[in-house]
């Protein structure tokens, strides 16, 4: 239903770092992400925090069945 675009940290972009993040996570019920986990990251150390801030305002549409 919506996402969040990660900000990008203000350092990386000053130095015109590029990267990537792997996150993990479970959507309840809700359609809230929970148990957020980030999996792998390139560079390490850099990126982490800005994703999961990012992942953790996503919002889904609930599954429903029949």
């Amino acid at each position: 239903m919506s996402f969040v675009t990660a900000v990008y940290p203000s350092d990386a972009q000053f130095r015109q770092i590029e990267g990537w993040v792997e996150v993990e996570y479970v959507v309840d019920r809700a359609g809230l992400t929970r148990d957020l986990r980030v999996r792998q990251a390139m560079p390490t150390g850099r990126f982490e925090q800005s994703a999961l801030a990012a992942v953790a305002k996503y919002r889904y549409e609930p599954f429903t069945r029949d």
